[in-house]
């Protein structure tokens, strides 16, 4: 777990705005060969994956009893993450922040280069398994990135499981803004500096989350 992911479940938690975590729902099966499945390893196939290998083995962030939430940081967002927005199925995703998403994907993509191009954030074993060798680090034009692909299809999965669990999936992004003091503030500042995480702050995040999950 990541310091971001820490300040947040403590944000969330110091102001109750989540209860006490569920079992995280086993996904793998419902989503990869449920009634999605056609949809799901197109997506596959279209980031190079290798068919003997199709598989997920992602986890959660954070569980819920009434929903999932996911926090997304600098490696999440680049071409291979916008491959997976471009789905058909997102439609069927009526408060996901598609558009959004695929703004951050283009517009801050340099960010998950300067993050993601060494080491495991690169590629790894097992994810060269499921998408074949890497590039050179930090090349995309080529081979690329094993496992940008691998976490970009994790992604995907996750959003799409919400058709099949009902659990509903809430994205929050460090790009996404919310309200703070009369102006707009990303949620990557709140999160590196908790000492602004009052109340304010906290119901700013809560009305994204509320949004993103469909209450109003």
């Amino acid at each position: 777990m990541g310091a971001k992911e820490k300040a947040l479940r403590r944000i969330l938690t110091e102001n109750n705005l989540i209860d006490g975590f569920e079992t995280e729902p086993n996904i793998a099966e419902q989503v990869l060969f449920g009634e999605i499945k056609d949809e799901v390893f197109e997506v596959f196939k279209a980031l190079g994956g290798i068919e003997r290998a199709y598989a997920y083995r992602g986890k959660c962030d954070i569980v819920t009893s009434k929903f999932i939430l996911e926090l997304d940081e600098q490696l999440h967002f680049n071409d291979y993450r916008l491959i997976t927005l471009s789905s058909p199925i997102y439609k069927k995703l009526k408060n996901f922040p598609l558009e959004e998403y695929k703004q951050f994907c283009m517009i801050f993509k340099d960010n998950c280069l300067r993050s993601g191009s060494f080491g495991q954030k690169w590629t790894s074993d097992s994810c060269e398994k499921m998408f074949g060798e890497a590039g050179p680090k930090g090349e995309l034009s080529g081979k690329g990135s094993p496992r940008w692909k691998q976490r970009g299809f994790y992604d995907f999965v996750k959003d799409v499981s919400q058709l099949v669990t009902g659990i509903p999936v809430v994205r929050i992004s460090i790009y996404d803004k919310i309200d703070f003091r009369g102006r707009k503030t990303i949620i990557e500042n709140v999160l590196e500096d908790y000492s602004m995480a009052k109340e304010e702050v906290a119901e700013g995040i809560k009305k994204l989350i509320y949004k993103r999950v469909g209450i109003h």
